[in-house]
């Protein structure tokens, strides 16, 4: 829940929702080095890919009509 709640005040005080996007970019890197290193676990991806989409949920809205740049597809 606190996850949520920094989210929240990022939002609040109008930061850059790309540099949100960047800092969940890096805990997803983080994320999967430690998959790789055999530190974490296939569930442990999926819950990485399940947060990420709620926080796009969340920031979906704050990005309103302007385009997202599409960098990539991601595949687990």
């Amino acid at each position: 829940m606190q996850k949520a709640y920094i989210l929240n005040q990022r939002i609040a005080a109008k930061e850059d929702p790309k540099l949100i996007i960047e800092d969940v970019r890096k805990a997803t890197d983080i994320v999967c080095k430690r998959f790789e290193e055999g530190r974490f676990f296939v569930s442990d991806l999926m819950m990485t890919g399940e947060i990420l989409s709620q926080i796009m949920d969340v920031l979906k809205p704050v990005f309103g009509d302007s385009q997202m740049e599409n960098i990539g597809t991601v595949v687990i």
